[in-house]
């Protein structure tokens, strides 16, 4: 699945937003599970990291300027709780103050969540480099009047090339932005139809327009949580180490509640079967057998690699009796 977030997005998450930053450790597990391939212009990348001081400085200046303050008529003293508030005041001051230092050292050290959620997003993302190919194009969509972009800037226009120059034939593509550049003139909701119109042309496939990453995730991911995928890693792992078959049938039986599991989850469970005895010898066990039959008819179509191994042990007749060892 491909999915392209606009240099908005991410500059959000260093901002006053809506969103959590869990949106972003989601997306970060997709990514490195092979679940979804961002799509990461250059251009994007540069634009991140020139805005970043701006963005947090428009949301961390006035939090820096403000302060508890109230103003006491002089009667307020006579009331015993008046002391138990001004110490409070003070407190809240004092905390104020840390909190500010703490947070003002990680922006300097680039040390926030945010930048340390966005460098690994940037790691496993695909990458596509601002070629003068692209940027010539950039221009010149820019020159005849068509989206998007501001007046006097073609950044819009070099994501949107390089998307156009990367992404294959008949390959839809999710787009996450908040760019109004990107949304109808006749509904905010819906995405410009002119863009829409040449995507379709060009690409011969379908763009999903998204104003947040949660929209994109409540539609295509609607159960994803990222304890339970971090649950799930740790059974996959705890099965692909079992020494037992009692450990064996616990794992199954716990991974067997789940209901969808990524890619790369899906690649560890075939190399699970396929290197650890104490899992295969037993496959013809009720719950292993249904376990890794419903796994592959919905997760292994298309796999290649250690494929045809776990279908031949999967499908191998129950062992004998007497070969068979206790629990």
């Amino acid at each position: 699945m491909y999915v392209f977030i606009d240099t908005n997005i991410f500059l959000s998450f260093y901002h006053l937003t809506s969103e959590d930053l869990e949106e972003l450790q989601k997306l970060l597990k997709l990514v490195e599970d092979q679940e979804i391939t961002l799509l990461l212009p250059e251009q994007v990348i540069d634009e991140t990291k020139r805005n970043r001081a701006s963005k947090i400085n428009d949301g961390f200046s006035n939090f820096k300027k403000d302060k508890f303050n109230i103003t006491y008529p002089a009667y307020c003293k006579d009331y015993p709780v008046y002391a138990d508030l001004r110490s409070t005041q003070k407190a809240l001051d004092k905390y104020h103050s840390e909190l500010v230092k703490n947070i003002q050292e990680d922006i300097d050290k680039k040390e926030l969540k945010a930048d340390l959620l966005l460098e690994n997003l940037f790691k496993v993302a695909k990458k596509i480099k601002r070629s003068d190919k692209i940027v010539t194009a950039a221009k010149q969509r820019v020159d005849v009047g068509n989206p998007p972009g501001k007046k006097d800037s073609i950044c819009d226009a070099v994501n949107r090339e390089s998307l156009l120059s990367f992404v294959h034939k008949s390959m839809p593509l999710n787009l996450i932005t908040e760019d109004s550049d990107y949304y109808s003139p006749l509904n905010a909701n819906k995405f410009n139809e002119f863009l829409e119109e040449e995507w379709k042309q060009k690409k011969n496939s379908n763009i999903n327009f998204f104003k947040k990453l949660s929209d994109f995730f409540k539609l295509n991911y609607p159960d994803i949580t990222l304890k339970t995928e971090l649950e799930k890693d740790k059974l996959i792992c705890d099965l692909t180490a079992s020494d037992s078959f009692f450990q064996t049938h616990t794992c199954i039986s716990s991974l067997s509640k789940y209901g969808g599991f990524t890619y790369r989850q899906a690649c560890d469970l075939l190399k699970a079967f396929n290197n650890n005895q104490q899992i295969s010898f037993i496959a013809s066990d009720p719950d292993i057998y249904e376990f890794f039959k419903k796994i592959d008819n919905e997760y292994f179509i298309g796999f290649e690699d250690g494929y045809e191994e776990f279908s031949d042990l999967l499908n191998a007749d129950s062992i004998s009796d007497e070969d068979e060892i206790p629990f």
